[in-house]
């Protein structure tokens, strides 16, 4: 666990558990480092280089309101277009991430001043039940305030294995993500499971959700943020689709993996990781995480 108030708040977490239910007696050894990636100068100059005056690009008055922002996945880690521009009663907004793409008309004057910081929780849960068991976790997070917009995006997938000669097995897996204080929320969700009996019985189940908020500094929603949910829904971000529903890995033992990266970047911040990792050996392999991140 990690807390931080300071301009970059970076952690970066691994944690193993093999053949032994030592969930508490490693909570004093999980490494933390300042991850310094580059993120922020990138975004930055992007930032100022799609209209370095504020006149120009975020230029406001009693009936026009424009804005542009364009992020590159090589360079900021996420594909993403916003384009907003009122003109007396509409804003018309216009977001694109990666693949997808989003049109809204929405009524400009049920906007109200901002008052409310980002903050964002993504985690999950795995459990696997067998002689031979594995739940390997994987946390990505990242929350970054651009000055006129603030954008939080990442991904947790969790997945459980778990083999058995004539014993029964049991394999589960389940992630989420949830932000507040942002303007528009976008969770994609998916889970593929597989179960065999047989000579050799194995189950596995892959828990995958990603997210994507964007939060703008001079106004919010008068009703609050406008939220999508999608299911069964192929995630935007490289390195974490739900699959393996073929092949059951070759597993030696019980074994808990738990990878975090999370990173917070603006002039106050927050990272926060809570953790429960427990194997039995023969038995059992879980994996309980969340990461917390805040920024205002």
């Amino acid at each position: 666990m990690a807390r931080s108030n300071s301009a970059s708040n970076a952690n970066r977490h691994r944690r193993h558990s093999s053949d032994d239910a030592d969930d508490d007696d490693d909570r004093g050894h999980n490494s933390h480092r300042k991850d310094d990636d580059g993120w922020g100068h990138d975004s930055h100059r992007k930032h100022e280089s799609c209209k370095s005056d504020r006149d120009d690009r975020g230029r406001r008055d009693d009936d026009r309101y424009e804005f542009d922002l364009d992020l590159d996945k090589r360079r900021d880690g996420i594909d993403v277009d916003i384009d907003i521009e009122r003109d007396g009663r509409w804003l018309d907004v216009e977001i694109e991430i990666g693949s997808l793409d989003f049109d809204l008309k929405l009524d400009a004057r049920h906007l109200q001043a901002d008052a409310s910081p980002v903050a964002s929780l993504v985690g999950g849960d795995g459990t696997a039940v067998g002689e031979q068991t594995l739940v390997d976790a994987n946390i990505f997070s990242r929350l970054i305030d651009l000055g006129s917009v603030t954008v939080a995006f990442g991904a947790a997938t969790f997945k459980s294995t778990a083999v058995s000669g004539e014993d029964l097995v049991f394999a589960a897996a389940d992630t989420f993500a949830d932000v507040s204080g942002a303007d528009f929320v976008f969770v994609f969700n998916k889970k593929v499971s597989n179960t065999s009996d047989g000579e050799t019985s194995f189950a596995t189940e892959t828990s995958t959700t990603s997210y994507i908020a964007i939060d703008f500094e001079d106004f919010d929603f008068s009703e609050g943020p406008i939220a999508f949910n999608f299911y069964d829904a192929n995630t935007y971000l490289d390195g974490c689709r739900g699959g393996g529903a073929g092949r059951v890995p070759n597993i030696d033992g019980n074994v808990s993996l738990l990878d975090v990266d999370a990173l917070a970047r603006a002039e106050n911040t927050l990272v926060d990781v809570l953790s429960s990792i427990l194997t039995i050996e023969g038995q059992l392999s879980s994996v309980s995480a969340v990461a917390v991140s805040a920024v205002g």
